[in-house]
């Protein structure tokens, strides 16, 4: 956490900057806070909450503006962030903030914004925001993708989860080019912009046959590997399987990552485990 201006927090508590730096790390990602989310985040009363949101609010007074309507504060265009919010640290700030359920609409079954941990290639902080908001909001927006197998092209999508996929950070939108959902890498996004138009996110993910698909993917160790009883230790197998379930665009995803042989290749020490249920699963991956 890192202020631009230390001055006017000098006579603030740890624990009110703290929360301060909440209030402006949800409006950069999730493009909204009400004194009902800081109340459930911070386990506290909602006078404390409107005490933190006033301060915010003379710190920064240009980036927020109430909505009445549903009492809650809205990121304006004019939004300049006054913490600086590390990516990685961001990317863990939303699985928590998703942990604690702060809307009723992201707690449901499978339709959390953000799925995974950890990834080594990490997203452009701005492209993330961006995206995040869009998710969070139910906005399309338009991207700017370099495709591995095309040039740059610009596409209009609606987003509705951010997952850790096979290279990193991916999310999951319809094309509204194509009409289809797809994958999109965000290290491979170069420009983006935010549209004024609205989707319903929950009926947009009902609508996504194959995220809504579970499957079960039953692994084992290859047959190329001399001992398959340390493959077996290493997955914690059972019985000399290993069972994952999900749903099947994050299963593709996890059998690239893993490099799981689908195929029952011959090729000697160059992979670990093999899909023992191929025929079970569609395992054709695009990137």
């Amino acid at each position: 956490m890192y202020y631009k201006d230390q001055q006017p927090l000098k006579n603030i508590s740890m624990a009110q900057q703290s929360r301060l730096e909440s209030i402006d790390f949800l409006l950069e990602f999730f493009g909204k806070v009400s004194r009902q989310w800081l109340s459930e985040y911070w386990k506290m009363g909602s006078a404390n909450c409107t005490r933190d949101l006033a301060l915010y609010k003379q710190l920064a007074p240009t980036n927020l503006i109430l909505r009445h309507q549903n009492k809650t504060y809205y990121r304006t265009d004019e939004f300049q962030p006054v913490f600086t919010h590390d990516v990685q640290a961001a990317l863990a700030k939303l699985n928590q903030c998703l942990d604690k359920n702060l809307t009723e609409e992201l707690s449901n079954e499978n339709t959390d914004i953000i799925k995974g941990n950890d990834a080594l290639i990490l997203p452009d902080k701005t492209i993330l925001a961006t995206v995040c908001r869009a998710v969070s909001l139910g906005n399309t927006i338009n991207i700017s993708y370099q495709g591995l197998s095309e040039k740059c092209k610009l596409i209009e999508i609606d987003p509705h989860t951010i997952f850790l996929g096979f290279l990193g950070w991916y999310v999951r939108a319809y094309d509204k080019n194509l009409g289809k959902f797809s994958d999109f890498f965000l290290c491979q996004i170069d420009g983006i912009s935010e549209l004024n138009q609205g989707f319903d996110r929950v009926e947009l993910i009902s609508k996504d046959e194959q995220w809504n698909n579970l499957v079960e993917l039953i692994l084992e160790p290859h047959p190329s590997v001399n001992n398959a009883k340390a493959i077996e230790l290493i997955y914690k197998m059972q019985k000399g399987v290993l069972k994952i379930s999900g749903n099947a665009v994050m299963a593709k995803h996890y059998l690239r990552r893993e490099n799981v042989d689908c195929n029952l290749k011959s090729s000697e020490g160059k992979f670990l485990l093999h899909l023992k249920n191929k025929g079970e699963v569609d395992i054709a991956f695009k990137t």
